[in-house]
C-alpha cells in the first residue's frame, strides 16, 4: 500500500529518492523511459497566450510609479508648468520604453 502522502523529496537522500522513483543512478532504461513517457506524457509546461503588442505596451503603465507620477502631472497641469509637462513625459517615457516591454519584444 503507498503513502498518501506525497514525499518531501528535499529530505529524502539520494539513494531513497531514486528507490521511490524506481530509478538507477545510471538512468532509466530506454524502455522504461518510452514507458513513462506514454503514461504520463511530455514533461512540459503549457504554452501561455501571447499577448499582442499594444497589450504589452499598455501593460507598461500598470506601475505604481506611472500612477504617481500621472497623478501628480494631473494635480498640477491646470497650473500650466513645465514640472507638469515633464511629469507626463517621464509617464510616457517610462511606459514606452519599459524593461518588460523592451524584453518580451526581444523575448519573441
Amino acid at each position: 500500500m503507498t503513502d498518501p502522502t506525497p514525499p518531501q523529496w528535499h529530505a529524502l537522500s539520494a539513494a531513497e529518492a531514486l528507490t521511490r522513483l524506481e530509478a538507477t543512478q545510471d538512468g532509466l532504461s530506454a524502455q522504461e523511459a518510452a514507458a513513462r513517457l506514454a503514461r504520463h506524457g511530455a514533461n512540459r509546461l503549457p504554452q501561455a497566450a501571447a499577448r499582442g503588442p499594444l497589450r504589452r505596451l499598455l501593460a507598461q503603465f500598470n506601475n505604481l510609479l506611472i500612477y504617481v507620477l500621472l497623478a501628480a502631472a494631473a494635480l498640477s497641469l491646470p497650473l500650466g508648468t513645465v514640472k507638469s509637462r515633464l511629469r507626463l513625459a517621464m509617464a510616457r517615457l517610462r511606459g514606452a520604453l519599459g524593461e518588460d516591454f523592451a524584453a518580451e519584444l526581444l523575448d519573441d
